[in-house]
């Protein structure tokens, strides 16, 4: 069973490698998000609306046996985790870690600086996620880390993923994406958003 279980994570990072680049970001944020929900409702089951992730990209994690489907009603199938939980996010966080590592820790080195906190901030078109770091007096500097108008996926898998290692709280995270949702459909037109 153990080898069985860690046969389908093998899969599931062979298939995130031979994605291109843009494809990885949003499988893993969406393996994060699945990540996210179960960590929050333990022993819940889930559908796509639930974990905000495509039904194809739900049933191929059904092919890698990291979920399974329970049950269907009005079409929508419910899923649960078919593994312990601990082993899907250590190797997603991993694998993340081998890609965006300068990134993280950049921004843990940062936030580990005295008046230094994580915020979302926009400006003109963009929608900056940054560390914003208070000196003396009223005086402030920001380090832009991406822009979650340009890059929504990216941003998230990145707040999400400081979220599972305890860098900021779960709570933090979802005010942060919250914000830049918020921010981008400001400057947004509607035909243009993309979530």
């Amino acid at each position: 069973m153990f080898n069985e279980l860690l046969m389908g994570i093998d899969e599931m990072l062979r298939d995130l490698s031979n994605s291109d680049a843009e494809t990885r970001v949003w499988r893993l944020l969406y393996l994060v998000r699945i990540i996210n929900y179960i960590k929050r409702n333990p022993g819940r089951d889930f559908d796509m609306h639930d974990v905000i992730v495509f039904d194809n990209y739900l049933e191929k994690l059904v092919s890698f046996g990291i979920i399974r489907a329970v049950s269907s009603a009005g079409g929508v199938v419910r899923y649960v985790l078919a593994m312990p939980l601990k082993e899907l996010e250590n190797a997603v966080v991993n694998y993340v870690d081998g890609l965006y590592g300068p990134v993280i820790n950049g921004i843990v080195r940062g936030l580990q600086q005295r008046g230094c906190y994580l915020t979302v901030y926009g400006k003109g078109r963009h929608v900056y996620l940054m560390i914003r770091c208070r000196g003396g007096g009223d005086r402030e500097t920001d380090s832009n880390i991406c822009d979650f108008n340009a890059d929504m996926r990216f941003c998230e898998l990145i707040v999400r993923l400081l979220s599972l290692k305890n860098v900021i709280t779960n709570e933090l995270a979802e005010h942060l994406i919250n914000k830049a949702i918020e921010l981008r459909m400001k400057i947004s037109k509607p035909s243009t958003w993309r979530g």
